[in-house]
């Protein structure tokens, strides 16, 4: 999908055919900062990539994410040392327009500039044959031009017949997903002999008790570790008795219930934390 919007939309010499995959967007420099583009994918053989593409979401103009958005496009050519676009997607003109302009970093010689790709970018795709030769481009007819042109909508629905169901499925998931709240009824609505949606949702949905009968034990054991250890920090508390760090590490890092309440049981006649834990003898 990335490589037709760049090279239908952006002029950018790229494949739409060729082999991509979603990477880590992990680009932290250290632990502490703030470095994960939204999207991260590499075009090409795994070990031979020919293109870096960078993807962005922006609904706000935001002076610093303008310089980030230069220094993911320099840690990612750093590390595949391959031609690296940044695809900056804007739900309007005038932010798009704001993220297109380029950018003058520090570093002498490097002007950054992104594919910034806002609703006047992408065509008004109404024909559904026009959709289905281009299904990608389609999808983001309907976000970007679905409330005041709905015949996108229509044409992306019908031109999903021509395609496998397992295509149908990815392909109405990906554009529910990328369409603004307001289109969302209309895209249910046409398809709904076809799909139920949110397909995410219902996904979710299926999973749901499964997700909680393997959750809910850890929970609940979870919360009885921490009443446990509150308590006994409570009765120690009222008695006067002292609770170092390490103490209170150690009672809060238990798991075991027994333990912790052998321990809460001490805590009533303990002079001391260690007491508590038995290290040293009852006074």
């Amino acid at each position: 999908m990335a490589q037709e919007i760049l090279h239908d939309l952006c002029g950018v010499p790229i494949s739409p055919h060729t082999l991509s995959r979603v990477e880590s967007n992990d680009f932290n420099t250290r632990p502490s900062e703030d470095f994960t583009p939204d999207t991260v994918i590499t075009v090409g053989p795994p070990q031979e990539p020919r293109h870096g593409i960078i993807i962005e979401v922006q609904q706000n103009r935001v002076e610093s994410k303008r310089m980030q958005l230069a220094r993911y496009a320099a840690s990612m050519w750093l590390q595949i040392r391959r031609p690296v676009h940044v695809m900056v997607f804007t739900s309007d003109d005038k932010t798009a327009g704001y993220y297109a302009t380029p950018v003058q970093t520090d570093l002498p010689g490097y002007t950054f500039t992104a594919h910034s790709i806002g609703p006047a970018t992408v065509p008004i795709i109404t024909d559904p044959a026009e959709a289905a030769a281009h299904i990608e481009l389609a999808m983001f007819s309907v976000r970007a031009h679905g409330q005041t042109h709905p015949k996108t909508i229509s044409a992306f629905v019908e031109a999903l017949k021509t395609f496998p169901e397992e295509k149908v499925t990815a392909y109405a998931n990906s554009c529910w997903n990328i369409s603004p709240i307001a289109i969302r009824p209309t895209l249910e609505f046409l398809m709904d002999d076809t799909l139920e949606f949110p397909l995410s949702a219902k996904i979710i949905a299926d999973a749901r008790p499964r997700i909680e009968a393997e959750v809910r034990p850890r929970i609940e054991a979870e919360v009885r570790q921490r009443t446990e250890a509150e308590a006994i920090f409570t009765v120690l508390a009222k008695r006067g008795v002292p609770v170092d760090d390490a103490a209170r590490e150690r009672i809060l890092g238990c798991t075991d219930l027994e333990r912790l309440h052998h321990w809460l049981d001490e805590s009533v006649t303990a002079t001391s934390v260690g007491e508590v834990f038995g290290d040293v003898p009852s006074s």
